[in-house]
């Protein structure tokens, strides 16, 4: 949990996020729902989406884990991977006082992996999406419109525990 808000802490600090609704938000229902202000949802795109998100739970935890080794590979700790890139976030690129000129470079490089890990990642989430049968688009209205419905939100929950 911990290494998870870790690395869920340096995808904000480099400015990164991904692309997707955040899953612990979406809900999936069994028969068709009508919402006066949102689309039809179909028992099917609920599936769909269910389905999608399992696979996209996975992906996501495969790209921690990557962005925690590419952090590694430079010899730096998750933690001060944050520290370096908080402080340059706050001043710029101006030289970080407290970060040596070695620990910018490792920084420097272990940021240009973490971000071909998300670039990587981010195709794979696409792909999950619509293997599953779902524009993103459309992948991103059923978030929202589970999100609104703490009914659906109850069957969704089901559904992806299942």
């Amino acid at each position: 949990m911990l290494k998870s808000l870790v690395v869920g802490g340096i995808i904000g600090v480099i400015g990164l996020s991904l692309p997707m609704v955040s899953h612990s938000q979406t809900i999936v229902p069994q028969q068709s729902i009508v919402n006066a202000t949102q689309p039809e949802l179909s028992a099917l795109e609920l599936r769909q989406y269910a389905q999608a998100v399992k696979q996209l739970q996975i992906v996501e935890k495969k790209t921690q884990e990557l962005m925690a080794k590419a952090i590694a590979s430079e010899d730096l700790s998750p933690q001060r991977f944050m520290e370096i890139g908080q402080t340059r976030t706050r001043i710029g690129e101006s030289s970080d006082k407290s970060a040596s000129p070695e620990e910018i470079e490792k920084f420097k490089k272990a940021l240009v992996k973490v971000n071909n890990v998300l670039e990587v990642s981010q195709s794979k989430q696409e792909r999950v999406i619509k293997g599953q049968g779902l524009e993103i688009n459309r992948f991103n209205q059923i978030s929202k419109i589970i999100e609104q419905d703490r009914n659906l939100k109850q069957k969704y929950e089901q559904m992806i525990t299942n």
